[in-house]
C-alpha cells in the first residue's frame, strides 16, 4: 500500500502479486477479490497492459459477478495504454449514461473518455470534457484532481484557435495557483505563448514568461 501511495506502482503490483497467492491459498473469496482489484489498479498505473489484460481476464473468471461498470472502465484503460483510442471511447461512452452526477466513478470515467479524445486529436472535446468536472475560477482549496484537469484542459485548448482564452484563464485567477503548481502552469503559459507566436524563439518567449514574475497578480513564478 505505501509502494501503491508513493507513486511507485511496479513494486505495488509485485507486492499485491504476492497477496493475491496468500489470498488464493486462504479461501477467503473477499480477500481475493481485494488483490485482484488492487493489482489490476496497480499493473494499469505502472503501464503494463498485457500483464493487465490477463489478470483482468482471470479476474472475470473466478468472479462472474464481477461489476460491469468496474470491469469497463479497466477495459478502457488498457485499451488507452494500448493507444486504441478509439475503441476506449466507445467502452466509456456504452456505461456512461449511468454513471450519475453524484456516483463518483463519473469523475474517472470523464477523465478516461477526456483521454481517449485527446488521444484521437479532438482537442476541444477533450478540453470541454476535462473543464465539466475542473472549475476552479474564483475557487479556493481546489482538489488537486479538479486542479490537474483544468491544467489539462488549458493545455488542450493550446491545440485549438482558442489558445489565447486558456492563457487568459491562467493570468485571471492568480489565487489559485498554489505554490507546488506554479512550475508547471509557468510552463504551460511558456508553450500556449509558442503557440500564438510559433515565429519567435522559445527562449525569449521564457524570458517573457519569467518576467511575469513582477507582476504581483500574475505571479507564474
Amino acid at each position: 500500500d505505501k509502494a501503491f501511495r508513493d507513486g511507485d506502482y511496479s513494486s505495488a503490483a509485485s507486492f499485491y502479486g504476492r497477496y493475491l497467492e496468500e489470498a488464493k491459498n486462504s479461501g477467503d473469496p473477499e480477500k481475493e477479490r481485494d488483490a485482484y482489484e488492487r493489482r489490476i489498479d496497480a499493473l494499469i498505473l505502472s503501464r503494463s497492459p498485457d500483464e493487465a489484460e490477463k489478470l483482468l481476464r482471470n479476474y472475470k473468471l473466478n468472479f462472474t459477478g464481477a461489476d460491469p461498470i468496474a470491469v469497463t472502465m479497466w477495459n478502457a484503460e488498457i485499451l488507452l495504454l494500448r493507444n486504441q483510442a478509439e475503441e476506449a471511447k466507445k467502452e466509456i461512452e456504452r456505461i456512461y449514461s449511468a454513471l450519475t452526477s453524484d456516483n463518483p466513478r463519473r469523475v474517472h470515467a470523464v477523465l478516461l473518455l477526456a483521454r481517449a479524445h485527446e488521444k484521437l486529436n479532438d482537442y476541444a472535446g477533450a478540453a470541454e470534457l476535462y473543464f465539466s468536472i475542473a472549475s476552479p475560477k474564483r475557487k479556493k482549496n481546489v482538489p488537486r484532481q479538479e486542479l490537474a484537469a483544468w491544467e489539462r484542459g488549458i493545455f488542450c485548448l493550446a491545440f485549438t484557435p482558442k489558445a489565447e482564452e486558456g492563457l487568459t484563464m491562467i493570468l485571471d485567477y492568480p489565487e489559485l495557483l498554489a505554490a507546488e503548481r506554479k512550475d508547471s502552469l509557468q510552463l504551460l503559459t511558456c508553450f500556449i505563448m509558442m503557440k500564438l507566436e510559433p515565429g519567435k524563439k522559445p527562449a525569449a518567449l521564457w524570458n517573457q514568461c519569467r518576467a511575469l514574475e513582477g507582476n504581483k497578480k500574475n505571479d507564474l513564478s
